[in-house]
């Protein structure tokens, strides 16, 4: 026997797996994000970039040149950069990244992928 559903509870089941779908994204957008969070360096160490929890990055290169700026994680695996001062020229790039254990990859425009150790 088919019996029809009271309105209140389609909407209450439906508001129930929305909040699942949500929490569900959420979480996974903080895990990625507390796993790049901190100092990453290259092998060498001639080249460095960190991730505060604000959203600010700061990458230094060889010869003391580096880059200020904004990130922020726009998928499981690209990361969108803005950058401030004369970085700002680059516009705003998105890079592919990523994490395994302790090494970040890094598929920087002009130089390529990039490997860095957590610090």
């Amino acid at each position: 026997m088919l019996t029809k559903c009271k309105p209140i509870s389609v909407i209450c089941l439906i508001t129930v797996i929305l909040v699942f779908v949500l929490l569900t994204i959420t979480s996974c957008s903080i895990i990625t994000r507390s796993k790049i969070l901190g100092k990453w360096e290259t092998p060498k160490q001639t080249g460095s970039i960190d991730f505060l929890n604000d959203g600010t990055v700061i990458m230094k290169g060889e010869f003391g040149l580096g880059a200020n700026g904004r990130y922020t994680l726009v998928e499981n695996d690209k990361i969108q950069f803005e950058f401030d001062d004369l970085a700002s020229l680059l516009g705003t790039s998105i890079v592919y990244y990523t994490i395994e254990g302790d090494e970040l990859t890094l598929d920087l425009p002009i130089i390529g992928k990039t490997i860095y150790q957590k610090k």
